[in-house]
This record gives C-alpha cells, structure tokens and sequence, in this order.
C-alpha cells in the first residue's frame, strides 16, 4: 500500500516593491512582483526567493512592515525570462505555463471565493491559489 500523499495550497500574489534598478547608481522604482505564501513542494521551489521588504515610502515605517512580513521578508518569484531579478506581474501567463507543465493544478473554486469577498491580505492583490 502507498503512503498517503497530502495535498498542500499555496497562495499566489502581487504586490508592490521597491527595488533597486542599479547597482552603480542610487535609483529606485516600484514594481508589481509575483509572491507565494510559504516554500513550496516540488520543482516551483526552485523558483521561490525570500526577499527583504522594504517599506515602499519614507512614511511607511520598518516596523510597521515588519509585523506585516515575518522577519520584514516576503517569498518571491524570480523571473522565468531573466533569473537575475524578479518575477512581475505580467509574467504570470508564462508561471500559469510552468505550474501545469510540472503538476500543480490552478484551485479556480477557491481563488473565486476570495476574489468575490471582500478579503484583503496586507495590500496584496490575489492572483489564484494552487495545489500540488
């Protein structure tokens, strides 16, 4: 008999970031990434980068973030195209692509039931939920 294997969800974000675009200068812009709930199982793990979370204003303070974000960091996406920086949100038809290409499977029931409530989650937008 085979052990029961248990399904795990996973939840799929965005949200704004400040980044730095340059290593050589001191400029800074914002940027809608792609984030996940909690490391994931299997090949989307690869994929999964815990970033700081910097407040996206001098008014916004470390602290305030930091209770938001555990340990002021957040789990991000990198990019599909270019693995030196951040997935953002217009490359989600290409994540969709990967998620069903490796054996996850786009949970539509629930993703519907949070985005038809009123439900927010600290100034993220939901995408979907998944399951693996």
């Amino acid at each position: 008999m085979m052990p029961y294997k248990r399904q795990k969800s996973y939840f799929i974000s965005s949200q704004a970031f400040l980044q730095n675009c340059s290593q050589y200068n001191n400029s800074q812009a914002y940027k809608n990434i792609v984030t996940i709930n909690l490391i994931p199982e299997g090949p989307l793990a690869m994929l999964v980068r815990r970033v700081q979370n910097r407040p996206l204003s001098k008014f916004q303070g470390y602290f305030e973030n930091q209770q938001n974000q555990q340990n002021g960091c957040l789990l991000a996406f990198i990019s599909l195209q270019d693995g030196s920086r951040l997935m953002d949100i217009n490359e989600v038809p290409d994540l969709c692509s990967f998620l069903t290409s490796n054996g996850y499977r786009i949970d539509t029931n629930i993703t519907q039931m949070f985005n038809s409530g009123n439900i927010n989650f600290d100034n993220k937008q939901t995408l979907f939920f998944i399951n693996y």
